[in-house]
C-alpha cells in the first residue's frame, strides 16, 4: 500500500509550478482552442464579405477585359453572350487586331444564326448541335473560338471535343491519323460485309427501319 500511495503522489517540482501540472497544460490548450474558435466565428462572420470582393474583383476584371476587345472591334462587342466575349479576349491575348475583327465578325454571324435556330452548331463540319449556353463539366461552355497556334489565325466557332481533336493543324499528323481510324474501321462487321459482297443493299443502315 505504501508504494502505491507514492506513485500517486506528484513530485514537489512539478506541484511548485503550476504550468508544468496537467492542470497547467489543460489551461493552456482551452486558451488555444478559445483563440481558434473565436478565429473561427471570425472568419464564419466575415467569409461572406470577402467572397463577394471576390466576385467583384474578378467582375471588374473580366469587364476590362472586354472594354480592351470593344475598343478594337466596337461596342457590338457587347451583344454578345459572355462566353463568346471571354473567347474574343482571349484570342485578343495572342491574335493581331485583324484576327480579332475577322473572329467578332464570326461570332456575331454564328450567334444570330445559333439565336435563330434555338441551337449553336460546330463549324468544323461534323454539325455537333448544342444550347448556346451549354456548359461542360466544369461549368464552362463547350463552344470554344478556335485558332490556329502555329500560324496565328483565328479558325472558327467550335465544339469543345472538336477545338481539341484539331489541335495545332498540322494536316500531315491528322491524315495519318485519319488513315490509321480508316484502317482499323475496314475490320468492322458492316465494312467486312460490303468488301465481301460488293452490295450496298446488304450492309447494316441501307435502308431505314
Amino acid at each position: 500500500m505504501g508504494n502505491v500511495k507514492s506513485v500517486g503522489t506528484f513530485p514537489a517540482s512539478i506541484a511548485s509550478n503550476p504550468q508544468n501540472t496537467f492542470g497547467g497544460h489543460h489551461h493552456t490548450s482551452s486558451k488555444s482552442a478559445t483563440s481558434t474558435t473565436s478565429g473561427t466565428r471570425s472568419c464564419l462572420a466575415t467569409g461572406g464579405r470577402l467572397k463577394r470582393k471576390s466576385k467583384n474583383e474578378t467582375r471588374a476584371r473580366q469587364e476590362r477585359g472586354w472594354n480592351e476587345v470593344a475598343r478594337i472591334v466596337g461596342a457590338g462587342l457587347f451583344e454578345l453572350p459572355s462566353s463568346l466575349k471571354n473567347g474574343l479576349y482571349r484570342l485578343h491575348r495572342e491574335l493581331s487586331d485583324a484576327e480579332v475583327v475577322l473572329a467578332f465578325a464570326r461570332c456575331r454571324a454564328w450567334y444570330a444564326k445559333a439565336k435563330v435556330a434555338g441551337y449553336g452548331e460546330c463549324e468544323c463540319g461534323c454539325k455537333t448541335r448544342r444550347s448556346i449556353s451549354a456548359v461542360n463539366s466544369q461549368g464552362q461552355s463547350v463552344w470554344c473560338l478556335d485558332h490556329d497556334k502555329r500560324t496565328r489565325l483565328f479558325r472558327g466557332v467550335l465544339y469543345q471535343q472538336c477545338n481539341v481533336e484539331i489541335g495545332i493543324g498540322d494536316m500531315r499528323r491528322k491524315m495519318a491519323h485519319a488513315g490509321y481510324a480508316l484502317a482499323h474501321e475496314s475490320r468492322s462487321p458492316e465494312e467486312t460485309a460490303w468488301s465481301r459482297d460488293r452490295d450496298d443493299f446488304q450492309t447494316a443502315g441501307a435502308f431505314e427501319d
